[in-house]
């Protein structure tokens, strides 16, 4: 009897889910998808070196890109009513990740500037931490001459 009722309730959870998740989906297809609705936080993100658009579906966004030293790709995903980005940064010296959420309404030139200011301040203080390590590995390796090479770890 009790498992009748689990299953019931599950079901009921399943169903309200996917529910939200169709109107939702209906919702960005009405203000005629993904590309017209972020339009302008699209035109943004689409302005780093090499972007393009990788991934184009219902309610999800990829651009991914390349620079000199970094791989890149920023994931949207329109959930409910939030819009949800992901960036994911990979170079030979470690990997980054940043998450933002905002309301689907929220001005998008303001979510572009905020993900934009957030990804150059990662980038810049990555970049100053390698500069630093790379330094203090050459002094290193001048102070123990019998090595070629240092290999130890400075990460904190």
């Amino acid at each position: 009897m009790w498992w009748i009722i689990i299953i019931g309730i599950i079901g009921f959870i399943l169903y309200s889910f996917l529910s939200s998740r169709n109107k939702s989906r209906t919702v960005v297809d009405q203000e005629g998808g993904m590309k017209r609705k972020y339009e302008v936080l699209l035109e943004n993100l689409l302005e780093a070196p090499n972007a393009s658009i990788t991934r184009l579906t219902r309610d999800n966004v990829a651009i991914s890109g390349r620079s000199k030293y970094i791989v890149y790709q920023y994931s949207i995903l329109h959930s409910f009513d939030d819009v949800l980005i992901t960036w994911v940064a990979k170079s030979g010296f470690g990997d980054l990740k940043d998450d933002w959420t905002f309301p689907s309404n929220f001005d998008q030139e303001k979510m572009a500037m905020k993900i934009i200011q957030d990804v150059d301040f990662k980038l810049k203080n990555f970049m100053d931490y390698e500069a630093t390590a790379k330094s203090v590995k050459k002094e290193i390796a001048k102070d123990n001459p019998g090595k070629s090479k240092f290999d130890g770890d400075l990460s904190f």
